[in-house]
Parts: structure tokens; sequence; C-alpha cells
């Protein structure tokens, strides 16, 4: 804590960074397909969904844990994130879209918890499946 004035000033230092290296990750996974349809869900689901055995992915998933336990934080987190979803509305406010995506954030939640057994992959793989069927209903309906 010797860099930081406080305890307060230490933890929002590292919420800060957990919001950067998420949303750093999340344009990582749209910058291939910026502009279509489902490209901001799609991302959403790869960056939520870490692999359990990755260290880092799970340092940070603990970090976003502690983050929503804190009226302060997260307000911060969710003013990042609705900004994203406002920045992506074109492409991704879709009710079907946006139920996929609550679908990731409790699965990330189950797998923190320990409370889900099944594979991260499988999870991820059905989602994003999902999201592919979603574009191709909506592409043929047009």
């Amino acid at each position: 804590m010797h860099h930081f004035p406080t305890k307060k000033a230490l933890l929002d230092a590292l919420f800060a960074d957990l919001a950067d290296h998420w949303e750093a990750e999340l344009n990582r996974h749209i910058t291939s397909r910026s502009g279509e349809v489902g490209t901001f869900t799609r991302a959403y689901v790869e960056v939520s969904i870490p692999d359990p055995t990755d260290a880092s992915a799970r340092t940070y998933s603990y970090l976003a844990l502690a983050a929503i336990g804190s009226d302060e934080t997260r307000y911060y987190l969710s003013e990042r994130i609705h900004n994203l979803l406002e920045r992506h509305s074109e492409t991704d406010n879709f009710i079907e879209l946006a139920t996929i995506r609550f679908a990731a954030e409790g699965f990330w939640i189950s797998q923190l918890t320990n409370m889900e057994s099944r594979s991260h992959v499988e999870v991820k793989r059905h989602l994003l499946k999902l999201v592919d069927n979603f574009i191709q209903v909506r592409s043929t309906s047009k």
C-alpha cells in the first residue's frame, strides 16, 4: 500500500485496472468483426467465461466479484458497461442477445462459486451458437 495514500485508493486503482483489462479484452475480440450484428455479445461471452485454470483470469474474476459488493465500484463498473452497450447498441441491442449475455454472467458466477460442473468450453460454445442462430434467423427474416 506504500504507493497509495489509502486502502480505498488502492482498491479503486485495482478496480480501474480490472475494468481496463476487461474492456481491452472485449475490444480485442470485437476488432475482427466490428460492425456486425452480435459482435459485442460474442466478445462478451468470450471474455466473461474464462478458462478456470487460468490464474490471471481467476484473479480478475475474484476482483470483479469483490467489486460488485460495493455500491461505489458497482456504479463505476455499471457505467463502463452501459457506455459499451451504448456504443454497440446498433449491433447488439436485442433482447435475445441481452439474454445470452445474462447467461454468460450467470455461468461466470456459478463457476466462481463452484455451483456448476459443466465445462466452460461447452457453455461458451453453446452460447456462441445461440448468437450465430440469432444472426441467422435475423438475416433470413429481413
